[in-house]
């Protein structure tokens, strides 16, 4: 692990500036990639977003995302329970009708809504055309003129008809007072009233109709309507910092080539026609209402392209007036705002402010599905509270909402949170986030950038440092697909909209860039030389030569190393007993050196050769470790230990044993290149090799598994548990002890220890020619320990010295 570290931290200081490079032209692209919206880079925004909200809000395992049900809020459900029970009970039957129903069923709602005390009601439907029968439009208007709540409702735009004349908005503060009666028709001048009231019927007083009269009357009849209705529906909405309300969404028409719209029957006759575009202009509401609803608002569909309702815009224009969206004007009555104003980052609703975007828009923060967010309540059951006259504490101080549920009815919609639902959810939500200021607002677009930038970033460290086919491959699939999870969650906790499409496009634009630089600019010697040395070393260690730029010099050079020879003593009887059975010979000895190979590289070694029984490593060369003499020793504990693990395989503890020998020397080395110019040979001369050489055969007669030299024993210190076992003297007439090496401070008991102490003991008294006294001590120490092999060896060179003459000039060293 700590080699893994070590090689990121070497690549990053190598290429950080490259990465610097590589990400803010990866990031610079995918920001005139979002710009023109190159393939449709938007909508996959719009994809990320919608799969973010659902991923985060009202989940339980995400309590920053959990939303209680609005306890402000309450819908009046005109649903199918209604429908049925309203059809099923004769005196509503009757006094209803079927859908759509008489309008006196509102007037009904309304006056128990206003007993109950709402605070508000909003009606979200349009109602432009008369009923035949219109005592229940004038019923429905008396009501809403009487109830003493404030009400609002829906108006519609629709192509084909002029805009309203210009007005001076005003927004009313509650109900207005009921119109007044209208005064008696004037009496002519010398007649009495009884006179007018009866006239004769010898001469009629009434002329013969004039058509042109007549039209010119409902032309001023209409034109009185609509001034009403722009009265009525216009908003007082001020706009500052550059902001304009927007424009009803224009309508496609066809038309005829003599410039008329399009019939079904021009459609059927197969005549060429033409689209083009048509102004939508609101629709007066019938006259009953228009003098004494509280406010108008428009119901006109925003959705994005896709269909999918995930914003607004709060104030439109038809050129001539300012209209405001149904729930703005409802909750600026709510809060008795006399005004509005519409500013970059800001909506002014006279004390109350709520915060939106810079462009005069929010996008709407659902929170979730319908029915998770909102109460709502049947139509039937509000009938039902009113015949009881009870019921009030569900609606009393809520604003309330009456909409259309059941198929029909509903204008059926697409949130972020569902495909199909009643429209009504946009005004709920409008309202609730309105009320409690918390729109979803996108992030000012240089944190979008610095977003992209940051995980362009990571994208070029994962592919540079990292440097691995799945990770070119797989970082840019992870973050297509990984981006839709950061931008819920960071909407979710901080209701700002970061653009995760051109973060995602920023990241996969890096990963091409980082790789084509990997493959076609990065140093091909330095790959050659990684390429060479990970057959003798480990690949990551081959890698942190290079990343550290510690390539060997192939010509040679003096260094200070740790020379290991391991003998698999024991291979030559098991290749004896398996004569004849070659595949079975090769199986052998590779699980052993496949067994042992690996440890030398895990500790940072070389591996110079692989001749026959005897593996031969270098530590610190070439690649410089500080504790290259103990990553050797350490190397040779874990052979042991691998070695006896393979024992256990009952194939293989059936054949003669196989034990490691091990020989360890630490000095100055010549390292390099001893093979040719194309075939690289990294390997050691000097001393040390013939030493460590000496020491795996001295150790076989010393009953020692690993046996090291005193240089390597000073280097090692503490670090692990060792004892002398031996007087030897080189060839240079140097004299110096050897060790052996027993294992880890923590895998040496007290009783081992003592052991070991008594036998260097007696080793010092054997070396003194005290063979008696040497004799006592190792006795001890082998009824301490008694498969110490040492110490058995020990003994019987010490009986085998007291037995005959000492040779000439015997001290006790062994030459090697």
């Amino acid at each position: 692990m700590s080699n893994v570290l070590t090689l990121i931290a070497l690549r990053f200081r190598r290429l950080w500036k490259v990465m610097l490079v590589i990400s803010a032209l990866a990031t610079a692209g995918a920001w005139a990639w979002w710009v023109t919206d190159f393939l449709g880079i938007s909508g996959d925004e719009l994809g990320a977003y919608d799969d973010g909200l659902g991923q985060f809000n009202n989940v339980w395992w995400f309590p920053p995302g959990q939303w209680d049900r609005a306890e402000d809020i309450v819908i009046v459900a005109i649903d199918d329970a209604s429908f049925a029970d309203i059809a099923a009970f004769g005196p509503w039957r009757d006094r209803y009708g079927s859908w759509p129903y008489d309008r006196i069923i509102y007037s009904d709602v309304l006056e128990y809504l206003g007993q109950a005390g709402a605070r508000l009601v909003v009606f979200d439907a349009t109602l432009d055309e008369p009923k035949s029968d219109i005592s229940g439009d004038l019923k429905f208007g008396e009501t809403v003129g009487r109830v003493k709540i404030p009400f609002h409702m829906g108006f519609n735009v629709v192509p084909g008809v002029e805009a309203l004349p210009k007005v001076e908005p005003v927004n009313r503060l509650g109900p207005p007072p009921p119109p007044p009666e209208p005064a008696p028709a004037p009496v002519a001048a010398g007649k009495d009233a009884k006179e007018e009231e009866f006239p004769s019927e010898d001469f009629p007083t009434e002329e013969a109709p004039d058509p042109a009269a007549q039209a010119k009357a409902r032309q001023e009849a209409l034109e009185k309507v609509r001034a009403r209705a722009a009265a009525a529906f216009a908003f007082p909405v001020e706009t500052a910092g550059g902001l304009e309300p927007k424009t009803f969404l224009p309508a496609e028409q066809k038309m005829t080539p003599d410039g008329g719209v399009a019939t079904g029957e021009d459609v059927a006759s197969g005549v060429e026609l033409t689209t083009q575009e048509a102004p939508r202009n609101p629709v007066p509401a019938i006259e009953p209402l228009l003098d004494v609803v509280s406010g108008f608002g428009t119901v006109s569909l925003e959705a994005d392209d896709d269909g999918i309702m995930r914003r607004t815009w709060f104030a439109y224009t038809d050129g001539n007036n300012t209209y405001a969206t149904l729930a703005l004007g409802a909750v600026a009555d709510a809060v008795g705002a006399d005004k509005v104003t519409l500013e970059p980052g800001r909506l002014v609703l006279g004390k109350h402010v709520v915060h939106i975007n810079q462009d005069g828009s929010a996008a709407i923060n659902y929170g979730g599905t319908l029915t998770e967010r909102f109460v709502s309540v049947p139509l039937v059951d509000v009938l039902r509270y009113r015949a009881r006259k009870d019921g009030y504490e569900r609606f009393k101080d809520k604003v309330v909402v009456i909409a259309g549920f059941a198929l029909g009815t509903a204008d059926i919609k697409s949130t972020p949170f569902e495909t199909q639902v009643p429209g009504v959810v946009k005004q709920v939500a409008e309202i609730d986030n309105l009320l409690h200021d918390r729109f979803i607002l996108d992030a000012p677009l240089w944190l979008s950038i610095l977003f992209a930038l940051f995980f362009a970033l990571i994208s070029v460290a994962l592919v540079m440092v990292v440097q691995s086919v799945v990770v070119d491959i797989g970082a840019p699939v992870f973050f297509y697909f990984f981006f839709s999870t950061v931008t819920g969650l960071f909407i979710t906790v901080t209701r700002w909209h970061l653009l995760s499409a051109m973060a995602s496009m920023a990241g996969t634009l890096a990963c091409v860039a980082a790789s084509a630089y990997n493959r076609f600019l990065a140093s091909e010697e330095r790959d050659n030389l990684k390429q060479a040395f990970a057959a003798f070393m480990d690949s990551d260690l081959a890698e942190l030569m290079a990343e550290g730029r510690q390539l060997p010099n192939l010509a040679g050079e003096e260094r200070v190393v740790t020379a290991l020879s391991a003998d698999q003593r024991g291979l030559l009887v098991v290749a004896e007993a398996l004569r004849g059975e070659p595949k079975k010979l090769m199986h052998v000895t590779n699980r052993f050196l496949s067994a042992v190979t690996p440890i030398v590289k895990e500790q940072g070694g070389c591996i110079d050769k692989l001749q026959g029984e005897t593996l031969v490593a270098l530590f610190g060369a070439p690649m410089s470790h500080a504790d290259h003499a103990l990553r050797a020793c350490r190397s040779a504990l874990q052979m042991r230990a691998a070695i006896a693990e393979l024992r256990k395989d009952a194939q293989l503890g059936a054949l003669p044993p196989i034990l490691a020998q091990v020989g360890i020397a630490t000095g100055i080395m010549f390292v390099g290149n001893l093979g040719s110019d194309d075939l690289i040979d990294y390997s050691a001369i000097g001393d040390g090799m013939q030493r460590c050489a000496a020491l795996e055969r001295l150790g076989a007669d010393r009953g020692a598994a690993i046996l090291v030299d005193q240089a390597t024993r000073e280097a090692v210190g503490d670090a692990l548990v060792t004892r002398r076992i031996d007087r030897v003297r080189t060839r240079d007439g140097a004299v110096s002890d050897v060790h052996e090496v027993v294992g880890e401070p923590d895998d040496v008991d007290d009783r081992a220890r003592e052991a070991l102490a008594a036998h260097e003991s007696a080793l010092d008294l054997v070396l003194a020619g005290r063979f008696a006294d040497a004799e006592k001590l190792l006795a001890r120490a082998l009824e301490l320990h008694p498969d110490d092999a040492a110490s058995r060896a020990l003994l019987a060179r010490s009986r085998k010295l007291s037995a005959g003459p000492l040779p000439v000039g015997w001290d006790g060293v062994t030459v090697v």
